[in-house]
């Protein structure tokens, strides 16, 4: 499964490659690249990550789409950065911006409860939401040229600090007490779905960018990928809502358990 999840990026990039206009042989590959990274997905995922199934299936497709997200931002707005004149180390103090955010949001997320997931799920969701707004502005203000370098610096630091409440986040829900699943790898799959995800979509958006060079000119090309990043991140979002509302609706049972079995002191 793992090569035909290779095969079916090495055929969607060959597409992109494969020279001007809809040829035949690239027509194929375009088409036949995604369904091998569909079948591939579809047996090394848990059952139910395409349709964000609350629990396992839901976490990994929600922290899959966080790292795509990431990748996407970190690729194509420094390569729009350099592109609009700014240096190669003007680009890497962005890069570095969202680097240190991340660091900050992996400790900030240590001061949550370890003993209510249904907080931590809402800290999830809410993130994402916020990931999927400024990310949307650090790649519309990239793409536009509407923004100075410091601004967009800040924005994805602030971008950095959700994608590292997320990531750290969705780990401790799936390898605690409160998530079950029958996955052998419950590990394996969640690097498995990053990776494929973050393949995938750098892959997508290197075909979304020569098509739409080539027929709509470069300006279009770029804000299309560059805001590419927002759909992934609220598709994210998505995922993680039946979870959300499963841990909440379990921590909701306990407490009403709980409050059944205390004893009535009056």
């Amino acid at each position: 499964m793992g090569f035909l999840a290779v095969l079916g990026l090495v055929l969607l990039q060959w597409a992109w490659r494969g020279g001007e206009g809809f040829r035949p042989t690239v027509l194929a590959a375009g088409v036949i690249g995604p369904v091998l990274l569909v079948l591939a997905a579809r047996r090394i995922l848990p059952q139910g990550t395409f349709s964000a199934r609350p629990g396992l299936p839901g976490l990994i497709a929600t922290r899959a789409m966080i790292g795509a997200t990431i990748v996407l931002g970190e690729a194509w707005i420094s390569l729009e950065l350099i592109h609009g004149g700014s240096s190669a180390a003007e680009a890497g103090v962005f890069v570095s911006s969202g680097a240190i955010g991340w660091l900050l949001g992996a400790l900030l997320q240590t001061k949550l409860s370890e003993t209510d997931p249904a907080v931590r799920s809402k800290v999830v969701l809410g993130s994402a939401v916020l990931l999927t707004a400024f990310v949307l502005v650090c790649g519309a203000g990239t793409a536009g040229e509407w923004l100075p370098l410091w601004v967009l610096a800040v924005v994805w630091f602030v971008c950095g600090i959700c994608g590292g409440l997320i990531y750290t986040s969705v780990a401790v829900l799936i390898f605690g007490p409160h998530i079950h699943s029958d996955h052998p790898s419950p590990a394996a799959a969640l690097q498995s779905g990053e990776a494929l995800a973050s393949a995938t979509m750098l892959a997508a958006a290197s075909v979304a960018f020569r098509l739409t060079s080539q027929y709509a000119g470069e300006y279009s090309a770029f804000m299309l990928v560059l805001c590419l990043p927002a759909a992934v991140t609220a598709v994210g979002a998505l995922a993680i809502i039946p979870t959300v509302r499963q841990l909440s609706r379990e921590q909701a049972e306990r407490s009403h358990l709980d409050g059944a079995h205390r004893p009535d002191l009056s």
